[in-house]
């Protein structure tokens, strides 16, 4: 997986022309109904535009500081009243971050439809990186003027031809990840919080692009997504709330990973934690694999050894995490 490097559009200008161009697409293809729409704060009486073979719909309201798109699934043919499943709200100047959605372009000058992942289910936030981290799709990260990255969910490219599938692809993922919401996540690394050894590390690597750092609490649906692709010629993988990522083999599962973007003590404990009670509800125990940006010094080394479990090490090349014995790890 490539994590494609993006910048913000140039001008307010350039934002608009973009707005207007994804705009013209679903009106030009859609059926135009009159609904009322509601959502946590309030409801109100809308235009949408249905996109009748790829089943959702688009409200489309200029505002002061943003282009308010609201996007959803249900058959406005059927009800009178909708909900929306996500919006993707680009700022109207180019340089503000506070909006889920945005026209970001590439090196080449292409711009594309982007989501910062963050969701909401009612009055409460989802937070991103689980999102990042479950999304099967293009991933991207934002380089900023001021030198900060962020990461993004890459919808489409706006000149793309297949542009309307991948914006409802997006939204049933969306769907999807709401329905599954609602499972405990995890052991509380706090519950590790206060154990007497300190795990030592020969150099964890950090994720830089040249000056610009990508802050780590949004690097895990990165790493996930490299590790998922990577271990595609070997098996089925697949995952769910309490576990980062496992890989079958004839039915039967054979690695259990756990990813930390992390060398600190509370990460390695978390991961070590987390490894041991799930592979102990597997009826044949799988291989446990601690996923970390670092290689273990002696003590911690050989500690993990008696526990069974392996490191698979990564490192970064650009934005790209690269693993660095994967072969061994799956041998």
């Amino acid at each position: 997986m490539l994590l494609k490097p993006l910048r913000p559009l140039a001008t307010a200008k350039q934002v608009a022309a973009s707005y207007a161009q994804l705009k013209r697409l679903v009106v030009d293809r859609g059926v135009r109904f009159y609904r009322n729409i509601g959502w946590p704060s309030g409801n109100g009486d809308f235009s949408i535009y249905w996109q009748p073979r790829l089943k959702f719909w688009v409200m489309f309201q200029r505002q002061q500081s943003l282009y308010w798109c609201g996007y959803g699934l249900q058959d406005p043919r059927e009800s009178g009243s909708l909900q929306f499943t996500v919006q993707i709200n680009p700022a109207r100047h180019p340089s503000a971050r506070r909006t889920g959605g945005g026209f970001f372009q590439d090196e080449n000058g292409k711009v594309y439809l982007c989501h910062n992942g963050i969701l909401t289910k009612g009055h409460a936030s989802l937070g991103k990186d689980r999102f990042i981290a479950d999304y099967d799709g293009d991933l991207g990260t934002v380089e900023w003027p001021d030198g900060s990255s962020s990461p993004v969910v890459i919808i489409a490219g706006l000149d793309d031809g297949g542009l309307l599938r991948k914006v409802s692809y997006f939204i049933k993922q969306v769907e999807r990840f709401k329905a599954s919401l609602g499972v405990t996540l995890g052991t509380s690394e706090r519950d590790l919080h206060n154990l007497l050894f300190t795990p030592e590390f020969a150099g964890a690597k950090q994720p830089y692009s040249g000056k610009r750092k990508i802050a780590p609490m949004n690097l895990h649906g990165f790493v996930f997504k490299a590790l998922k692709t990577a271990l595609k010629p070997h098996g089925r993988t697949n995952r769910t709330a309490l576990i980062d990522l496992f890989l079958f083999r004839n039915e039967q599962m054979t690695h259990l990973f756990e990813i930390k973007t992390g060398t600190d003590r509370t990460s390695v404990y978390a991961g070590v934690g987390q490894l041991m009670l799930h592979g102990a509800l597997e009826h044949q125990a799988p291989s446990k694999v601690l996923v970390l940006p670092g290689e273990p010094k002696g003590d911690t080394r050989e500690r993990l050894r008696v526990l069974g479990i392996t490191v698979l090490q990564y490192s970064w090349r650009g934005l790209n995490p690269v693993f660095l014995n994967l072969q061994d790890v799956l041998a």
